[in-house]
């Protein structure tokens, strides 16, 4: 499982903050490997000691929306 973790600086009331339900996956079909038998998945990098050179990882890449706190003036 990925995360995003955020720096305490960012979540103060000067700074940003995560906006609710907006962590993601990004998959696009070009990032999957389908198998002929069992479901996609990410098209690994390297499996074992063999380096591919279409692949990207074994995971795929999260996202994340941080939102500007307001300030009171």
């Amino acid at each position: 499982i990925d995360h995003v973790i955020l720096s305490q600086g960012l979540l103060d009331e000067r700074g940003l903050r995560w906006k609710p339900e907006s962590t993601k996956t990004m998959k696009h079909e070009y990032q999957m490997f389908h198998p002929r038998t069992g479901i996609p998945r990410p098209s690994r990098s390297y499996s074992g000691n063999s380096f591919h050179d279409d692949g990207f990882s074994d995971h795929l890449p999260i996202r994340c929306v941080l939102e500007m706190v307001k300030t009171k003036p």
